[in-house]
């Protein structure tokens, strides 16, 4: 919810964890006509878990050729997921939004997903 806070028409698939991976997959996969023309942004938690739930969900995408791109979120330093992220620095994290949003729009597919925290 916390880029609803700098963007109030995102569309948002929210998960309780980064064990609920398979259902966005599945659910991604099942109705991947919905997303046919969307840029999507993976914004998972910046730990072990997260990027683990990052290469699953970006795998499925790659694969499942859904969606017109994607890319994943980068934190600022320090802050752990996107509402500790907005609270610390609403300016610094709306403009990193906004320029993944940007960067996004008709480029190609891919990001380096070796980080690991």
């Amino acid at each position: 919810m916390s880029f609803r806070e700098v963007d109030e028409n995102v569309g948002i698939i929210a998960l309780t964890g980064a064990t609920k991976t398979r259902q966005v997959k599945e659910y991604m996969a099942e109705h991947k006509e919905q997303f046919a023309d969307k840029h999507l942004l993976v914004a998972m938690d910046d730990d072990q878990a997260g990027w683990k739930a990052t290469r699953d969900i970006v795998n499925t995408i790659e694969e499942a050729r859904i969606g017109e791109d994607w890319v994943a979120f980068d934190y600022a330093s320090g802050t752990k997921d996107a509402n500790e992220n907005l609270r610390q620095n609403r300016k610094e994290f709306a403009k990193i939004y906004n320029q993944i949003s940007a960067h996004t729009k008709g480029k190609e597919r891919g990001m380096n997903l070796e980080y690991e925290p």
